[in-house]
């Protein structure tokens, strides 16, 4: 070991997990001789993944991390932080401890925590008020289970909603791809409890769920791709299915002069959510929650619900064919769950169109026209004692309202109402004069607006579904009393211990038919989108080979009003000269009446400049007809589809000959301005590459893979993954002084001795304890002892959690290959980071 190089050593700690890595290089540290080298790249090591399990690792921690010859290592080597014990003296100290570490480190990229009940909500928003930018992966673990009844977290109103608030608040960060928000689950009731008034209501960590809704259109919720949520016993689903219409975080998009909203999908680079222990409603209603789900997250590639009531089990033989028919309804509507999402993001199309055609429309009215015209006071009401006799002779004045009270008001033109659309709120739009009006107009034209936009469905990206559901290991239907021995002469004693194979294999086929049904439906609803934007094709061709024969642009409405004002113009102007000519002055004009005569001359001067300069601006705004045929070519009809859709590699080509290169390069630079391209970004949609005559590059190939998708639907795993119950981590009956020595047995390492004092070599065979007394590490090991741990604190040496486990130690109904529960717990496992 002291002649062992430092690159090899290197080379064995990298094969460390990173669970194991502080506890191995602390161990390593004490055996090996004193080498300068090796032990800074032990110290680099024991720093990279810090472990606390209990307070007296935090107390040294805390001198660690205010020791000068330490903090070099904690900003260049610490990775992840964990915080593995239930309770500690003081959670402050954690809390200051790890913004410490936050604020000096520079590769902090895992922060694990556990919460139990007196772990108050504003410590844990302390850690997260500002944000952690090399953050990569948080998982906050929840035990609020109390022993007896207490009613401060709901006197207190103490939930953690304020630190998914917070978090929602962070800007935009693409390296963090994964939070976890867990909540253990209940522990078991006792028999009797309730009947005795024994019960106790478990607190609860989230009051409302706005917060989730708030995060799914955060800033920092748009990279996220792995989200684990588990309440149990509540509805979580539905804060993800906010109302597209209604949200309040929906991008705003300049329109002319309003200001329209486009509704922003929620986690739009999920691909693995969990969702068990929490609660779906039953019967059908969960089955189209799970489609709204989908609907909403169009590139989840993992789901996990298990024991969320999606499936309930036949409690009667009848009950049969009903799980049947829920399985196969499942594969259809998660299947076919583009064909919904195609049909929103459509409606919110047609209506941004409608809104842009408005706000054209009203621009092309010339506001001379439709001049608001202000309110003026009303006329001061004469007092009767002081008004003239003439008003006095018709009696006192009746009450109502006055006639200028009642009187009419002029209407306010499109140009000056609010106006409003389905697609969001707009702001009021003022009155502007007609050299605005212009230009907003020739920015409005100079717009890319398809006229038909089509968007096709997009296949599932669905790999696995996984909704675990407890089977009895028997079947329940058949009777055992009396018809025991008959089965087992005859051999079904055997078929019935394979009830729950059979069952779930039986649930497996029905999912599968219903995955076929769904995408016959993405099928036909891709051929009948195909059929409508061929009919747009058509009426675009038409159009564009009229305006090329005619060789000149229909005269829009603004350009044959200023015609006709100019010929009128002219022709006026003609009837005034000889009108003068032949007029002539028949009596003496007092200097007043001539005052005002040049004034009204000048007048009809100033408004007959401002017309002329009007016809002239509007003539020069005509197109030439190369510009017009290219505007035309640049609207052209085109078919949409998502860009997590499977057959996006196969329609969408990097570039598109043909478009031309300048209208290419005006969309690259005015991506961020434009209402077409703000569109796309915002729903997430690519165009598809098109040739001459508008038809796939690729049509034939196309049902082809929506063939193959059909052959392999996502794996069904209905075996659960999660605990049904839960347990009390912390009891204050139970004190620290109780606890038991917990001793590592190589062969059974969390078997637990039955003295609790017993030395390490009592457990070694008569050879062993030979050995290593002639070896040279016995006076390093002879005296070794291990200190007590609160009985608190034992679980952090348990392995709780499945995810622990590896797949050899699954039964033999293992989870299938690529199941959702696999994937997951190779995400939310430390060691494989």
């Amino acid at each position: 070991m002291e002649k062992l190089p430092t690159e090899i050593l290197e080379l064995i700690l990298q094969q460390i997990p990173n669970s194991a890595l502080e506890t191995t290089t602390k161990n390593l540290r004490k055996t090996l001789p004193n080498n300068d080298s090796n032990d800074l790249l032990l110290l680099q090591h024991q720093f990279k993944h810090l472990t606390i399990t209990n307070q007296e690792e935090l107390s040294q921690l805390i001198r660690a991390a205010d020791d000068p010859d330490h903090q070099p290592l904690i900003k260049n080597f610490t990775q992840s932080i964990s915080s593995l014990a239930w309770r500690y003296r003081d959670n402050n100290l954690l809390v200051n401890l790890i913004n410490q570490i936050a604020k000096a480190s520079d590769s902090l990229r895992i922060l694990r925590l556990r919460i139990g009940p007196l772990f108050a909500p504003e410590q844990l928003d302390e850690l997260f008020l500002s944000n952690l930018p090399t953050l990569q992966f948080i998982d906050l673990r929840f035990n609020q289970n109390l022993s007896r009844r207490s009613y401060e977290p709901f006197l207190k109103g103490a939930y953690f909603d304020s630190s998914i608030d917070l978090i929602s608040k962070w800007p935009e960060t693409r390296t963090f791809r994964s939070l976890s928000f867990v909540q253990d689950p209940p522990p078991q009731r006792e028999e009797g409890a309730y009947s005795n008034n024994r019960g106790i209501a478990q607190p609860i960590i989230l009051f409302r769920f706005w917060c989730l809704t708030k995060l799914s259109t955060s800033a920092i919720g748009q990279h996220l791709r792995h989200l684990r949520v588990r309440i149990p016993g509540r509805n979580v689903a539905t804060s993800f299915l906010d109302d597209p219409e209604s949200s309040a975080s929906d991008e705003s998009i300049r329109v002319g002069r309003q200001t329209c909203k486009l509704p922003r999908p929620p986690f739009p680079s999920l691909k693995l959510l969990d969702l068990s222990t929490t609660i779906l409603l039953p019967s059908s209603i969960s089955v189209t929650l799970v489609a709204a789900l989908l609907r909403r997250l169009p590139s989840l590639t993992h789901l996990l619900v298990d024991r969320t009531q999606l499936l309930i089990p036949p409690r009667f033989l009848a009950d049969v064919e009903r799980v049947k028919d829920e399985l196969q309804n499942l594969g259809s509507v998660v299947a076919a769950a583009g064909v919904p999402r195609a049909n929103e993001a459509q409606k919110v199309w047609n209506r941004l169109y409608k809104c842009f055609e408005t706000e054209l429309e009203a621009l092309l009215v010339p506001p001379s026209r439709f001049t608001s015209q202000p309110d003026t006071p009303a006329p001061p009401i004469l007092n009767p004692s002081t008004s003239s006799s003439s008003t006095t002779t018709n009696g006192s004045r009746r009450k109502g309202r006055s006639a200028y009270a009642s009187a009419p008001r002029w209407k306010s033109t499109p140009t000056t109402a609010q106006t409003s659309t389905s697609t969001g709120s707009t702001t009021p739009v003022s009155p502007l004069d007609s050299c605005s009006n212009r230009s907003i107009r020739r920015k409005l034209i100079a717009q890319r607006m398809p006229d038909k936009v089509t968007i096709l469905p997009s296949l599932s990206n669905l790999i696995s579904l996984s909704c675990g559901t407890d089977l009895p290991p028997n079947d329940p239907f058949t009777p055992d009393d009396q018809n025991a021995q008959h089965d087992q002469e005859t051999g079904e004693q055997e078929e019935k211990q394979g009830y729950e194979e059979r069952t779930r294999s039986e649930w497996k086929e029905c999912f599968e038919t219903g995955w076929a049904l769904g995408c016959r439906k993405v099928q036909d609803a891709l051929t009948e989108k195909l059929l409508s934007h061929s009919r747009a094709l058509l009426v675009w061709e038409k159009k564009l080979e009229k305006i090329r024969r005619d060789g000149n642009r229909p005269k829009t409405q603004t350009q044959m009003k200023s015609i006709i004002k100019t010929k009128t113009r002219t022709r006026k102007k003609e009837d005034e000269a000889k009108g003068k000519q032949k007029e002539k002055p028949t009596k003496s004009k007092t200097n007043n009446q001539v005052g005002k005569e040049n004034e009204d001359d000048d007048d009809e001067d100033r408004d007959s400049e401002d017309e002329d300069q009007d016809s002239e601006e509007d003539s020069s705004e005509e197109e030439s007809h190369e510009q017009i045929v290219r505007r035309c070519e640049a609207n052209r009809p085109v078919l949409l589809i998502h860009e997590t859709d499977p057959l996006r590699g196969l329609l969408v080509r990097p570039t598109d000959t043909d478009r031309c290169l300048d209208l290419v390069e005006e969309e690259d630079e005015e991506a961020h301005t434009s209402i077409f391209g703000h569109f796309l970004r915002t729903q997430h949609l690519v165009e598809v590459t098109q040739t001459r005559n508008g038809q796939f590059l690729e049509e034939s190939e196309m049902g082809v893979q929506i063939g193959e998708k059909a052959t392999r639907p996502p794996k069904f795993c209905s075996i659960n993954d999660c605990d049904e119950v839960g347990r009390v981590v912390y009891d204050d009956d139970r004190g620290w002084s109780g606890a038991r020595v917990n001793l590592f047995d190589f062969n059974n390492p969390f078997a637990r001795p039955d003295r609790p004092h017993e030395p390490l070599l009592h457990h070694l065979s008569l050879a062993h304890k030979e050995a290593l007394q002639n070896s040279p590490v016995w006076p390093r090991f002879h005296n070794l002892a291990l200190s007590r741990l609160p009985l608190d604190q034992l679980d952090a040496l348990a392995p709780l959690d499945h995810h622990l486990l590896q797949d050899s130690h699954l039964p033999a109904s293992s989870h299938p290959l690529n199941c959702g529960h696999l994937v997951a717990r190779k995400i939310w496992d430390i060691d494989s980071w």
